[in-house]
């Protein structure tokens, strides 16, 4: 129930399963134009489709120059072509150095490449202890090599049982491993089944279907 009454939960399950959700809570926030006048969603859903969403709400605000004036979007085209966008607008603030002065930067770069960047401006900042010191970091390194972090400052604050208490992470663990959990602090918060907002009963069978048709 808590998570079905957040607006980033609605549009996440229309994301993964490409319906709009029918649970009360959900059709009460869930109103397409609404979340469509965000150029998150816009952008979220040219990503995912690689296709520019027609939707009249998002054709008025996604104009492409618009949104590539953004660091983020440039950003994140870099990260998933793997290559540097040559759109004018994107060139004009696209400056590797600028962008990688920033720690959430050097941190992507490390998660996706496995390897810490060498670039002068981020290893100025990219201290492993000081990044390894958040539990957010911790978390990432967790969920995508599914291997505690070994690390001295990482294993100070990385107590499974103190963030799988977390209902978002026994949810992230559930949608990224197709599995249920069996941790038993896990087991306590997610359980095999999620009551809605509106009452209805979704088993974990009926959820690992959703997800592995799309």
């Amino acid at each position: 129930t808590d998570i079905c009454q957040t607006t980033s939960y609605c549009l996440m399950r229309w994301l993964y399963t490409n319906t709009v959700p029918t649970d009360t809570d959900c059709q009460t926030i869930f109103i397409i134009t609404d979340i469509c006048q965000t150029t998150s969603y816009c952008l979220v859903r040219w990503l995912y489709t690689n296709i520019i969403p027609t939707d009249t709400d998002c054709q008025t605000l996604f104009i492409m120059t618009d949104i590539c004036q953004t660091t983020s979007y440039c950003l994140v085209r870099w990260l998933y072509t793997n290559t540097i966008p040559t759109d004018t607008d994107c060139q004009t603030i696209f400056i590797i150095t600028d962008i990688c002065q920033t720690t959430s930067y050097c941190l992507v770069r490390w998660l996706y490449t496995n390897t810490i960047p060498t670039d002068t401006d981020c290893q100025t900042l990219f201290i492993m202890t000081d990044i390894c010191q958040t539990t957010s970091y911790c978390l990432v390194r967790l969920l995508y090599t599914n291997t505690i972090p070994t690390d001295t400052g990482c294993q100070t604050i990385f107590i499974i049982t103190d963030i799988c208490q977390t209902t978002s992470y026994c949810l992230v663990r559930w949608l990224y491993t197709n599995t249920i959990p069996t941790d038993t602090d896990c087991q306590n918060s997610i359980y095999y089944y999620r009551y809605l907002s509106n009452n209805i009963v979704l088993s974990s069978e009926m959820v690992v279907h959703q997800y592995s048709t799309y």
